[in-house]
């Protein structure tokens, strides 16, 4: 018999042999080692006075089995003679014969209590963390309290399921092909941005994934982490259409300076046209004869005149365009500066201030053409404003193309900028105007601009007078 084999007198488990109502028939020394108990005190006794009240059912549903079929694992917990309860993992084995039943116990007490602390730490951690078996068609065997609340589904609604079991179709052919990669790689994959669609509702995640190896060293298990990234992206949309406002509101600002030489611009060739109508009006109302050669002449002064305000009205809708989400395009400088010019130069001109450009011949950017003129229609206010006290008062744009990058420079007659300050003026909201003149946006907007077709907006330290550089790549 089991009970009087070496084995059993010997072993450090907890051998014990038990009736089929539950009473201990015989034990080894394990007990004792183990739990404190001597045979004496547990012989006759029943095995559920020892076991931890909330284990009492599932042991009793167990016991009912082992009497007819070998078990090959239980866990319970199993109060001690010092009042502790260890976590026991028992297997067991029937003898119908003699209507008892031999069960080998193993004290995992030190395994279950750490893996109940990482189990704490996994469920305390404030991102989503899940595991799924590729041997399983990845089903979920980990899901932690994060996940549950940010899915709204529990570990038990959960584990031993499949995506197919919640989401939509869509999605969980994504799930599944990212999972397939991450086994079939075996390298962690990175997936910026999800959409799934829950209990709760729609959100965004940002999810990483790595493959886990079993004990034969294969791909088996993959150990996801999920963040809830909805109001990041709320946010940063938030933030964008507040970038888009400003730029927007500093765009009209700086056409808002230059407002008052675009409608005498326009103002002027309105005169002329209606001063040429309105004498070939009276010719004709006082039948005087019009000889071919006059009338033409009229005329094409005052189609003239009309493409000088269609340049202007075409200068102001290409400047009020949006180009932010469009793609760089490759465009002649001479038709941004002749654009950008048509909305300041009368009011340039009318302050005194010439305005020079030598640039190459259909020299060619590859940029968006409206943000390059909000820039120099920037530089040129900022020029207009510096010049109002000067003497002399000039602004020469030039350009220069290089192997690898084409630079324009705007430079005024000014003096330059006080070193004090040079580090100062590209920095949103710096300004020296008086207050109520300007936003102190313009050149830090300016070269965000610049920066987002990978260019540059820069101070030329060296120069004696004020001179800014907008430098594009090719």
């Amino acid at each position: 018999m089991l009970e009087k084999s070496p084995f059993f007198t010997l072993s450090s488990d907890l051998l014990c042999l038990c009736d089929f109502e539950g009473h201990f028939v015989d034990i080894n020394n394990g007990w004792e080692q183990v739990l404190g108990w001597k045979k004496e005190e547990l012989i006759s006794y029943s095995y559920y006075d020892f076991v931890h009240p909330d284990d009492i059912q599932k042991t009793l549903e167990i016991s009912l089995r082992v009497q007819t079929e070998e078990v090959s694992y239980f866990l319970n917990r199993f109060r001690g003679k010092n009042g502790k309860y260890h976590w026991i993992s028992w297997s067991g084995k029937p003898d119908s014969k003699k209507n008892i039943f031999y069960a080998l116990g193993k004290d995992v007490s030190d395994n279950i209590n750490h893996q109940q602390f990482l189990k704490q730490v996994i469920d305390s951690l404030p991102i989503a963390i899940f595991c799924k078996d590729a041997k399983k068609n990845f089903q979920f065997t980990l899901w932690n309290k994060t996940a549950e609340k940010l899915w709204g589904l529990t570990s038990a609604d959960v584990l031993g399921k499949t995506d197919e079991n919640f989401f939509p179709k869509e999605q969980c052919d994504f799930f599944r092909k990212k999972d397939q990669e991450t086994i079939d790689q075996g390298v962690l994959i990175d997936i910026p941005e999800e959409i799934v669609d829950s209990p709760i509702g729609r959100f965004f995640i940002h999810t990483q994934k790595v493959p886990l190896k079993n004990a034969q060293g294969e791909n088996q298990f993959l150990l996801g982490i999920s963040e809830d990234i909805t109001e990041k992206k709320r946010m940063a949309q938030s933030l964008e259409d507040a970038r888009m406002q400003t730029l927007q509101n500093e765009k009209m600002a700086t056409l808002g300076e230059m407002a008052g030489g675009i409608a005498h611009e326009i103002n002027n060739p309105l005169s002329v046209i209606i001063g040429h109508t309105t004498n070939l009006k009276e010719k004709l109302k006082n039948n005087i004869t019009l000889t071919t050669k006059d009338l033409l002449t009229t005329l094409e002064k005052i189609e003239e005149t009309g493409f000088r305000i269609h340049k202007i009205i075409k200068s102001l809708r290409i400047f009020s365009r949006n180009e932010d989400n469009d793609p760089l395009e490759e465009v002649k400088l001479e038709e941004i500066i002749n654009n950008t010019l048509a909305l300041c130069e009368k009011k340039l001109l009318s302050k005194n201030i010439s305005v020079t450009v030598e640039i190459p011949k259909n020299l060619k950017l590859k940029a968006h053409a409206t943000q390059i003129s909000q820039v120099l229609l920037n530089l040129l206010s900022n020029s207009q404003d510096a010049l109002e006290l000067l003497q002399e008062k000039w602004i020469k744009i030039e350009a220069n193309e290089y192997k690898r990058e084409i630079e324009i420079t705007v430079t005024d007659s000014g003096n330059g900028i006080h070193s004090s300050i040079q580090n100062k003026i590209m920095n949103p909201f710096f300004t020296t105007k008086e207050p109520g003149y300007g936003t102190g946006l313009g050149l830090s907007i300016s070269a965000s601009l610049m920066r987002r077709q990978n260019g540059e907006l820069l101070l030329d330290h060296n120069h004696k007078n004020t001179r800014f550089i907008l430098r594009l790549k090719k």
